[in-house]
């Protein structure tokens, strides 16, 4: 009597499922680290399987967020052009408050007239000064 055995792919297969073995993917992901992979046919605890794949999971979120960053600042551009131009929209005339004339125009006309006509003898404005500081005050407190 002669026995023979035949292994097969799905026998290997097999066995490994029931001894706990590990088979490595054949195309393993190209943006884990080599660190973080097993080696072929190592035995994995339940530890290391659940780490390797939280690891593979944000990996993937990884990826993700990246590409997301990249349209982001893909666009980014043109998004900094809108707003510059509503800026300048709004810091336009068009949404400008109403203009004002200062107050005491004519008083300080008057007192640096003064002070050109009297160069160095400033106590000769004294009269437009005090007349200007009244005028602000009053301006101030209105």
């Amino acid at each position: 009597m002669a026995f023979g055995v035949r292994i097969s792919r799905d026998l290997i297969e097999q066995l490994q499922e029931e001894s706990g073995v590990v088979r490595r993917a054949p195309s393993p992901s190209p943006s884990l680290p080599p660190a973080f992979q097993l080696p072929a046919y190592q035995r994995a605890d339940p530890a290391t399987a659940a780490l390797l794949s939280r690891n593979r999971e944000l990996q993937r979120t990884l990826s993700r967020s990246e590409r997301v960053g990249g349209l982001l600042l893909k666009h980014e551009a043109e998004e900094l052009g809108r707003v510059q131009a509503l800026a300048d929209q709004l810091l336009g005339g068009r949404h400008a408050g109403p203009a004002q004339q200062a107050p005491c125009g004519p008083q300080r006309a008057e007192c640096l007239k003064c002070y050109q006509d009297h160069p160095g003898d400033e106590l000769q404005c004294r009269s437009s000064v005090a007349a200007y500081e009244e005028c602000s005050r009053r301006a101030l407190f209105a």
